[in-house]
């Protein structure tokens, strides 16, 4: 299909629109550098693994955005990956039946009943449930709404996964700020609130164990747990907590080698299969568990900031342009999606990466369709 695509494109049967690669300025320019950084790379194979999975996301970014010119086109991708995505979950609804498994899952034939979907992985469909979960619990219907409630409190019950409850966690928090009115007092007093709980929550952890059966309560315990590690260094031990302390702070010392500018693609992840024996095994790559990190260690402090100042930008863009709006589909569309952009970040700590989840950059491509028509539409008073 990549190729089907770029093929259209090249015969000029799909035209490229002006105000899509604008659009795209800051995410081609990251593309170019991270191309660039295949001159440096620890294995330039491994880069050029990213360099494609990369170039797959974008093309995802970039079709979407050249598509939707107006609100139908914008309505219609909605309705295509609602039910694309609901399908997902209900095939993953099924699973946690312990029952039924899809015969081309990893997870066939063994004896659990923990949800995979489509994804292939339990963390990954996880992710991809976090990812689009603001558009399922901000949606206009209560039904969807209570559903979707449900669904997360099964999932979490079934997946046990600490991403997948920090991301709700981040997500319900985000979500109760935004409920309180623009400078309005019970606003700073719902700040106020949200911060002394959070701060007694750390301070009751780091005297108190969490006594739940399911890990994913366990989530700000193992929080507590990553920064006793990092600060002791005691990383001896071979749990899921300890080798992500030990990757990410490996991760941060390779970057400081470089005076912040990089390892180059697929840099880290290259250097933990050469340099390292956390998992035991014998490969020339292991993903680094925190994509966003990733990106800093490997494309360098400067490249990461000037992406992510974009990428924070455009979710707030699309939360501002909420407020703005009269038509209920657009606010809906770009509440959601601002809140899928943040919440995608303590999200993404589930999966090994979320380089090859495609919801990632179908998140990232509606995001910025919504805005562009949005911003149109109240240019023109509507």
């Amino acid at each position: 299909m990549l190729a089907v695509y770029w093929m259209l494109v090249v015969v000029a049967f799909i035209s490229i629109r002006k105000q899509a690669v604008k659009a795209m300025t800051v995410p081609i320019l990251f593309f170019v550098f991270l191309c660039i950084s295949l001159l440096w790379t620890p294995n330039i194979k491994n880069g050029f693994y990213f360099v494609f999975y990369f170039f797959c996301g974008y093309t995802i970014i970039f079709a979407m955005v050249n598509y939707v010119t107006d609100m139908g086109k914008l309505n219609l991708i909605f309705k295509t990956l609602a039910i694309m995505f609901s399908l997902n979950f209900f095939i993953g609804l099924l699973e946690t039946t312990g029952y039924f498994r899809l015969p081309a899952s990893p997870y066939y034939g063994l004896d659990h009943a923990r949800p995979s979907g489509f994804n292939s992985n339990l963390n990954n469909f996880g992710f991809v449930f976090i990812a689009v979960f603001p558009f399922i619990f901000i949606h206009p219907r209560r039904s969807v709404k209570f559903l979707g409630a449900l669904l997360a409190l099964w999932f979490t019950i079934k997946l046990e996964s600490k991403g997948f409850f920090l991301g709700l966690v981040i997500f319900f928090g985000l979500f109760f700020l935004l409920r309180v009115k623009y400078k309005s007092t019970w606003r700073w007093v719902g700040l106020g609130l949200v911060g002394v709980i959070v701060l007694a929550m750390f301070l009751a952890l780091g005297t108190t164990k969490i006594n739940f059966n399911n890990r994913a309560f366990t989530a700000f315990d193992q929080i507590e747990r990553a920064v006793n590690l990092a600060k002791s260094y005691d990383i001896s031990a071979q749990d899921s907590t300890s080798i992500r302390t030990a990757m990410y702070l490996l991760g941060i010392q390779e970057l400081s080698k470089t005076y912040g500018t990089g390892l180059g693609a697929a840099g880290i992840g290259s250097k933990l299969a050469s340099e390292t024996d956390f998992f035991g095994e014998d490969k020339e790559m292991f993903s680094f568990h925190n994509f966003f990190l990733e990106m800093m260690v490997d494309m360098g402090v400067i490249p990461f900031f000037v992406v992510m100042v974009a990428y924070i930008k455009l979710a707030l863009a699309n939360l501002k342009a909420a407020k703005r709006i009269k038509d209920k589909n657009l606010f809906f569309y770009n509440k959601a999606s601002g809140l899928a952009l943040l919440t995608i970040i303590p999200a993404s700590i589930s999966p090994s990466s979320i380089i090859y989840v495609f919801t990632f950059w179908l998140v990232i491509g509606f995001a910025i369709a919504t805005y562009l028509v949005t911003r149109y539409q109240i240019r023109h008073g509507n």
